[in-house]
């Protein structure tokens, strides 16, 4: 899965040369970008019936049975959009999703799938080394284990006890109050011009992002 960016060719280029520095062949490589690609997980539980040869076959792929289905046939007589934003560690990927209501069943379709430059990653980069610096450790010193885990307290609001400094105590809180918002609000003012003038009904957080209550809640109410 290649993020959708303008300069894809360049992604991809860079990913073979990945696959062929770790000895894996890339002559069969199928491409399929990243929002597609989580457009098709949401919206049929993983029932991924693209073939080498074609595009999704839509119609094929989803069950009637499928909550997204049943809300849209239950609640929307109205064109309407589901938004899927998935927040990485290094990108953010935007997916519409279009209901048609139609005289029986009505239909879905793509809409608009593009990637951001802005991760988690980025979050990490400003916040993590100010919220370590009065425990004189920097990140580089940390195993991932040790950083997913403070990520997850201070982030969410709790604290984390490291070396005998506890970190987002209320002196740190403010700092990362502010560094969480910033974050909000340059990934939503990318993510603004794709929304305009379309009809949302749906919001569908995943990804990294999804896991920080104060960033998950920030993005919902501005959606």
């Amino acid at each position: 899965c290649v993020p959708a960016f303008e300069d894809r060719e360049q992604a991809l280029t860079v990913l073979a040369a990945v696959m062929e520095q770790a000895g894996w062949s890339n002559e069969f490589m199928l491409q399929a970008s990243e929002p597609k690609a989580n457009t098709i997980g949401f919206c049929t539980k993983g029932a991924n019936v693209r073939t080498i040869y074609d595009n999704p076959n839509w119609g094929q792929m989803f069950d009637m049975s499928h909550p997204f289905v049943e809300w849209t046939r239950r609640d929307s007589d109205e064109p309407a959009t589901l938004v899927a934003l998935d927040i990485g560690s290094f990108t953010s990927d935007l997916s519409l999703i279009k209901w048609h209501p139609g005289a029986t069943e009505g239909y879905l379709d793509e809409g608009e799938q593009v990637s951001f430059r802005q991760g988690i990653f980025d979050l990490d980069e400003v916040c993590l080394p100010r919220v370590l610096e009065e425990s004189l450790t920097t990140p580089d010193e940390l195993s991932l284990e040790d950083l997913e885990e403070i990520k997850k307290s201070v982030y969410g609001g709790g604290t984390y006890e490291l070396q005998g400094f506890t970190l987002g105590d209320w002196d740190q809180q403010e700092l990362i109050r502010e560094s969480l918002e910033r974050f909000c609000s340059s990934l939503w003012e990318q993510v603004r011009p794709v929304l305009e003038e379309e009809p949302i009904r749906w919001f569908l957080l995943t990804g990294g992002g999804a896991c920080i209550p104060p960033l998950e809640r920030d993005l919902r109410e501005r959606f």
